[in-house]
């Protein structure tokens, strides 16, 4: 089930898009009333986040709550392959703009973690604000990106839980740039399920976080001969990625490029 352009999408809870009617509430109900100005009689496209889609008939318009009831059902077409993006937690609003682009992107888990050379400290007060902003901001991106699926976000990791995941993905890349060896995506193999990036944050991984990283099965790369700020590297890198598999898709299934993940002819977001 696609989700036309024409269409406003909104994200609700899975269980409720399982109901013939809901009702949408907060910031969603005022934007529907206010500033979109839809009236009941208008539809809209409903998901749950995890690749459960709905087309919803509006009943009713209130500040305090939308009226919808769900008229069709069905799934989207989910990646055959996982995303994730390793991301050394960097100062400031960094980790926002690498959160909402690389959820334009397509990635699917995003896994902040605790390098030797990161900054920031978290404590666990600290990290619970941060969860839920970066949480708010994927849900917000995804719903630019029209996709209908929204990125997990994990509780930050330590380098040494990042080295567990990383032997167990199919593909793990470090952008590194004192790797010799230029990225190369061209060729992916056919049964790539998972495929992880690490990037390291402001300063860059440590030498020893990358042997360690490497004895995991990740391999070093370049983005180039230019140094890269670390949320310019991550998009970066994760753009190369999507393309990749995507070509890979459609190689294999001989199809033209769908419209996900293009520019919608131009036009800014």
């Amino acid at each position: 089930m696609t989700v036309p352009l024409n269409i406003h999408l909104f994200f609700v809870r899975p269980e409720d898009l399982a109901f013939d009617e809901l009702s949408i509430a907060g910031t969603d109900a005022r934007h529907i009333a206010g500033p979109l100005r839809l009236q009941p009689g208008d539809q809209i496209m409903l998901a749950d986040g995890q690749g459960g889609v709905g087309r919803g008939l509006i009943l009713a318009v209130r500040r305090e709550g939308v009226d919808v009831r769900v008229i069709e059902r069905g799934h989207a077409d989910l990646p055959l392959c996982k995303v994730l993006l390793y991301q050394g937690i960097p100062k400031g609003a960094k980790m926002d703009e690498i959160v909402a682009g690389a959820t334009e992107l397509g990635v699917d888990v995003i896994v902040p973690f605790q390098a030797r050379r990161t900054v920031v400290r978290l404590d666990e007060a600290w990290a619970q604000h941060r969860l839920a902003r970066w949480r708010r901001i994927a849900a917000e991106s995804a719903k630019v990106a029209r996709r209908v699926t929204v990125p997990e976000i994990l509780e930050p990791e330590s380098s040494d839980q990042v080295i567990e995941e990383l032997a167990s993905l199919d593909l793990a890349l470090i952008p590194w740039e004192e790797s010799a060896d230029l990225i190369d995506l061209r060729s992916l193999r056919p049964d790539i399920s998972s495929a992880g990036l690490v990037i390291g944050p402001e300063g860059g991984l440590h030498p020893e976080e990358i042997q360690a990283f490497a004895r995991a099965g990740a391999k070093p790369v370049s983005l180039g001969p230019n140094i890269l700020r670390t949320e310019t590297a991550a998009l970066a890198a994760l753009a190369l990625l999507a393309h990749a598999l995507e070509a890979r898709t459609l190689r294999q299934s001989d199809r033209p490029s769908p419209r996900k993940g293009s520019s919608e002819g131009a036009r800014q977001a």
